[in-house]
């Protein structure tokens, strides 16, 4: 059985809150890809830590848009 949506996630208001949420698990998903990639190859858990890096830049750009 699925849970219930959050209060926060009902009360997304414009693209821009769905964007920024949406971003977030991006970014989220790095951080967890970057620190079990350390285990194996750090490498890729660098690739991984940028690409949080360069989301953390996109979500700025974003919400300076104000769309």
């Amino acid at each position: 059985m699925l849970k219930p949506s959050l209060n926060l996630e009902l009360k997304r208001e414009n693209l821009q809150d769905l964007i920024s949420a949406n971003l977030k698990r991006a970014q989220e998903s790095s951080r967890v890809l970057e620190e079990c990639f350390k285990l194996i190859d750090l490498k890729i858990s660098e690739n991984f830590k940028n690409a949080r890096y360069e989301l953390y830049d996109i979500e700025k750009e974003i919400l300076n848009l104000n769309l």
